[in-house]
C-alpha cells in the first residue's frame, strides 16, 4: 500500500501544478525499482537455498 499513499495526493493535479506530479512520479518509480530489486533478490536467494519445492 505504500504506492497508493505516495501517489494519492497527486491523483487530481491540474496543469498549474504539474511539476509536483512529476516529482511524485519520480518518487513512485524509485520505490518501484527498490521494491523490485528486493523481491528479485529474495526470489534468487530462495531459489539458490532450495526453499522452493
Amino acid at each position: 500500500m505504500p504506492y497508493i499513499a505516495i501517489v494519492a495526493p497527486f491523483a487530481r493535479v491540474h496543469d498549474a501544478h504539474s511539476a509536483s506530479a512529476n516529482r511524485a512520479w519520480r518518487r513512485f518509480l524509485a520505490i518501484n525499482y527498490a521494491v523490485g530489486f528486493g523481491v528479485t533478490m529474495l526470489l534468487i536467494l530462495c531459489r539458490t537455498e532450495g526453499l522452493f519445492a
